[in-house]
């Protein structure tokens, strides 16, 4: 089964091996593991296809999973994907609540304020700690706190609208 392009999204990045049977540090790239630690099976690319690893067991550890994978069963071969990025399938994601989005859903969408002022569009997504933060390709940072500055997301119509001005950011 040949699969696309955009059914994926890159989620995490392998770090170091994990004990005598191959398992590895994955280091989730949004900053939170809850959504990974479920997921049976990720990908990473070779010679530009996907190539499946089918999950034998994962756990949260401290701020990230240890993950066993099927096809890799000790420390030897887990040396090798050390660095390796990871990408699961969209569709295997779990729903997420109300007022909760994936990373890949805010990408490129259009932000403007509650003036109506274009502030550009999302080009990257970080987390400072605290909470994510959206950068915009005005150069914006804006905090993603639902409800006090994030005050709509309309996915059907790739929009943002803040309570955020930029002006008192010029000085």
């Amino acid at each position: 089964m040949l699969l696309e392009e955009d059914s994926f999204i890159a989620c995490a990045v392998i770090g170091a091996p994990f004990g005598v049977r191959g398992a590895l540090h994955v280091y989730p790239k949004s900053g939170q593991n809850d959504h990974l630690v479920g997921l049976k099976e990720f990908f990473y690319k070779k010679d530009g296809a996907y190539v499946p690893l089918k999950v034998q067991s994962s756990r949260i550890h401290q701020d990230h999973l240890v993950v066993s994978f099927e096809s890799i069963e000790n420390p030897e071969t887990a040396k090798t994907m050390v660095h390796q990025e990871i990408f699961a399938q969209i569709q295997s994601l779990p729903q997420l609540p109300d007022n909760q989005y994936y990373w890949y859903q805010l990408q490129g969408l259009a932000v403007s304020n509650l003036e109506e002022h274009d502030l550009g569009s999302v080009v990257e997504i970080y987390s400072n700690g605290p909470q994510d933060v959206l950068l915009t390709s005005e150069k914006h940072h804006i905090p993603f706190i639902m409800n006090l500055i994030i005050k709509d997301v309309d996915l059907e119509n790739k929009t943002i609208t803040v309570d955020f001005n930029p002006v008192y950011l010029e000085a």
